[in-house]
């Protein structure tokens, strides 16, 4: 029963910090991290072209999380993907470029006496 749960937060994490690595703020110098709980969602941007000057256009990625569902997703141009099941905690903070993303996965055996639990922890940096 582990073995799902730290899968999950493994796969969430790699998944979130792979595009993070991509982005940058969608507003230079204003925060990326924001919406009613500051800290359970992220708005960044992604090169969407590439010319040899340098990305051409961006779109817009977010990354939050459904505490009611207990799901990780990711949303761009309203279509929403879920990354992560079990995730009972997703919280983003950030100093200055760089991201800092914890994950949180759990979930309660049918017999009610078991909490599998697993946490992880990574930073990734965003564009200028």
């Amino acid at each position: 029963t582990a073995v799902p749960v730290r899968a999950s937060a493994t796969q969430t994490m790699e998944a979130i910090i792979k595009e993070l690595r991509e982005g940058k703020t969608s507003n230079p110098g204003a925060p990326a991290i924001g919406g009613s709980d500051t800290s359970q969602n992220i708005t960044f941007q992604v090169p969407n072209q590439v010319a040899q000057t340098g990305p051409a256009s961006w779109r817009q990625v977010q990354f939050s999380h459904d505490a009611a569902a207990k799901q990780a997703t990711r949303t761009e141009n309203a279509a929403t993907t879920i990354l992560g099941r079990d995730v009972e905690l997703l919280q983003f903070t950030q100093t200055n470029n760089v991201i800092t993303v914890t994950i949180g996965t759990g979930k309660t055996l049918p017999s009610g006496t078991t909490n599998i639990q697993s946490t992880l922890t990574s930073q990734a940096r965003l564009r200028n």
